[in-house]
């Protein structure tokens, strides 16, 4: 793909992707440059094509911790470690929250498609949290949330109200993560054998899986069975769930390592 040599299999969409980020890397000045939400594969090829350039003042943000859709801002100015809590606070973001009446349960994909069906596009919209069956919390751009309020009065087939969240509100709302811990040990942390471990397979069948190409490593596809992994990489098996390599440290007599992984559930 021209102009970059990938460490994963990609698309001409990802090359294109990549351009476009360099492109609003070489503009930035005095201002931050905000792009719109970020999926997890975007993200990944974001960060590929920044480090590529050799920029390094860049921070995704999706408006909570541990989001999975996120907003990029490019700094054109090096800033520190103890600036980033400040600088995340300047993102064009809010959180609305969408009250239902109770009269019928909602769903995450109630929430999305009715938001969509307003005409905001699907890049303006980060993560929807639901707090129950009747009330869902979603971060947008701030530029589109009046638009939003203004519009959305119906959500499947419930009326709903849409209002501002302050931080107090979005501290106590619901809709944590959770996850179901997974232990094993492993001769190294390749990727067939913490998929072995994660699904309770062999690591022949484990192969299949990659070979198949059902997994992803970061939301990049992977089929080779020897890809090293790290604490921290987030494994997706298609049909079979979300797994995130939590810990991995602690030798068995036999060498082997202790991991702990946490499926999504």
């Amino acid at each position: 793909m021209s102009g970059f040599s990938f460490p994963f299999e990609a698309t001409a969409d990802d090359a294109e992707t990549c351009r476009r980020i360099v492109a609003l890397a070489g503009r930035a000045g005095g201002a931050p440059i905000y792009t719109k939400f970020l999926d997890g594969r975007e993200q990944t090829i974001a960060r590929y094509a920044l480090e590529s350039a050799g920029h390094k003042n860049y921070i995704f943000h999706g408006g909570r911790p541990g989001g999975e859709r996120a907003v990029l801002a490019i700094y054109g100015y090096p800033f520190g470690e103890a600036e980033i809590d400040g600088l995340r606070a300047d993102f064009p973001i809010v959180a609305l929250h969408i009250k239902g009446s109770g009269y019928t349960a909602l769903s995450h994909r109630d929430y999305l498609g009715s938001i969509l069906a307003t005409g905001i596009k699907r890049e303006f919209v980060g993560d929807i949290i639901t707090g129950g069956e009747h009330a869902a919390a979603v971060f947008i751009c701030a530029e589109i949330a009046p638009y939003l309020i203004s519009n959305l009065e119906t959500v499947g087939r419930d009326k709903v109200r849409v209002e501002y969240m302050d931080s107090d509100e979005l501290a106590n709302f619901g809709g944590e993560k959770t996850v179901e811990p997974i232990t094993g040990h492993v001769a190294s942390l390749r990727i067939d054998s913490i998929v072995a471990v994660a699904l309770n397979l062999s690591r022949e069948k484990a192969k299949d899986a990659l070979r198949a190409g059902i997994v992803s490593v970061n939301h990049m596809p992977v089929t080779s069975h020897d890809r090293q992994l790290n604490e921290g990489d987030l494994i997706s098996v298609r049909g079979a769930g979300r797994f995130e390599l939590a810990s991995a440290g602690g030798l068995t007599r036999k060498g082997n390592v202790k991991v702990v992984i946490h499926k999504y559930v």
